[in-house]
């Protein structure tokens, strides 16, 4: 992309599916995530009267943190596709809504979108807001693809297709890390 923006875009950014490790990353181990075809999406309509964001749960803390150098306008977050799953499936959506957030901001500025570039933006905003983490949900969104991760750093690694089944048990990850 270049640094030249229109008074309407959109940005796309994918969830994640911890496939090993989901939290034994926590405490430094490797861990597989896979990028997922759901995430949220973000548009931008250019507005001269400030910035306006609008979110499906109105909770924009990551998001707003993500565009705070970002100029005036409407910035619209929606999970893409629809889902029909509970509110926190545990795809990773505050990571996608924030990785698709920093490169909104990045496009809109004439930054570059390269994806180390935005993962190192969305990493830290994501570390600000939450306060803890591992960071493989901002990795997956950031790099797409199947990911090795480790302490932070990722790398590309092959892997079959593979099909996910939602088992109607959210899980929460707090309560989980404590037992």
């Amino acid at each position: 992309r270049s640094g030249r923006h229109s008074d309407h875009m959109n940005t796309f950014a994918p969830g994640k599916l911890v496939v090993l490790g989901e939290y034994a990353v926590l405490d430094g181990a490797p861990a597989i995530v896979a990028a997922v075809d759901h995430g949220v999406a973000c548009t931008y309509e250019a507005s001269p009267t400030g910035q306006r964001i609008e979110t499906p749960t109105h909770d924009d803390r990551f998001v707003r943190s993500a565009l705070r150098d970002a100029p005036a306008g409407t910035y619209r977050f929606t999970c893409s596709p629809a889902l029909t799953l509970p509110a926190k499936p545990g795809l990773g959506g505050s990571a996608a809504a924030t990785v698709a957030a920093t490169e909104m901001s990045r496009v809109l500025r004439g930054l570059s979108t390269a994806p180390d570039l935005v993962h190192a933006d969305a990493a830290r905003v994501h570390f600000e807001v939450q306060g803890s983490g591992s960071g493989i949900d901002v990795a997956a969104a950031a790099y797409g693809g199947t990911l090795r991760f480790q302490q932070g750093t990722s790398r590309p690694v092959p892997c079959p297709e593979f099909v996910s089944v939602y088992s109607g048990q959210c899980a929460t990850t707090g309560p989980r890390i404590e037992a």
